[in-house]
């Protein structure tokens, strides 16, 4: 693919942003005839693919580099979206990181003044058409430790189904529509087995992060299937 070269440009969101620019702000790339734009709008061209609309032109602002280009990043949001667009390749630095549609970076990593924003434990975690890829080095962790009892605290967890809850707003916007019904756990039970798994905000509410089980459910099956070999062992002697 070809590339534009590299535009920073800093999104900052606002509560209270009028739904209005006085004017749009649209920066020319001076080594080709590429833009990026700041903009109150929802229409973007594409080298391809022109005159590309990203959702009702309701309260919409865009962010956008490379505009006209094949290569462009941006962001687009409404009263009603947020949308990101990326073309999805590697930044071109020393360090080379893999190629994807988002980077996730810690400026408080920025410590070695070499340039590179992404090398020396910066890149926290970036997101590709596999999912999202997090840093798991094992020269990044300390004090590290074997887990167990994974068994007897995945048969404490259950699982359910339900609705999330809707505000009186959320229930207007639905127009008479069911909320669509989830899978999932129960914050409070996980946080008494796998406290690692929850958050909580100021109010107390509890947050899950469901990949954080993955360990415990890895080291279940472990334990598991050690029992079932013990069992086999057992029965083998009796036959004989």
């Amino acid at each position: 693919m070809r590339s534009v070269g590299f535009v920073p440009f800093l999104i900052v969101l606002l509560v209270g942003v009028p739904s209005t620019f006085a004017q749009d702000i649209v920066i020319d790339d001076q080594d080709s005839s590429y833009t990026m734009s700041l903009r109150n709008d929802r229409g973007f061209d594409h080298y391809v693919d022109a005159n590309l609309l990203f959702g009702a032109n309701y309260a919409p602002f865009m962010v956008a580099s490379g505009e006209g280009g094949e290569e462009t990043a941006g962001v687009f949001g409404n009263a009603d979206i947020i949308t990101l667009w990326s073309p999805g390749d590697a930044a071109y630095t020393p360090s080379r990181p893999p190629s994807a549609l988002v980077y996730i970076v810690d400026e408080d990593d920025w410590s070695d003044n070499d340039g590179d924003p992404y090398n020396n434990g910066a890149l926290k975690a970036y997101i590709d058409t596999a999912g999202v890829w997090q840093t798991s080095d094992e020269r990044r962790k300390a004090r590290i430790k074997r887990y167990t009892g994974g068994l007897d605290r995945v048969r404490a967890l259950n699982a359910y189904t339900y609705v999330f809850k809707r505000t009186d707003e959320e229930t207007a916007k639905a127009e008479g529509r069911e909320p669509e019904r989830r899978v999932g756990l129960l914050a409070q039970e996980v946080a008494a087995v796998v406290p690692e798994a929850v958050a909580s905000n100021g109010d107390g509410e509890l947050f899950l992060n469901y990949a954080l089980l993955t360990p415990v459910l890895l080291e279940a099956i472990k334990e598991q299937q050690a029992q079932i070999e013990t069992l086999q062992a057992e029965l083998a002697k009796l036959r004989y």
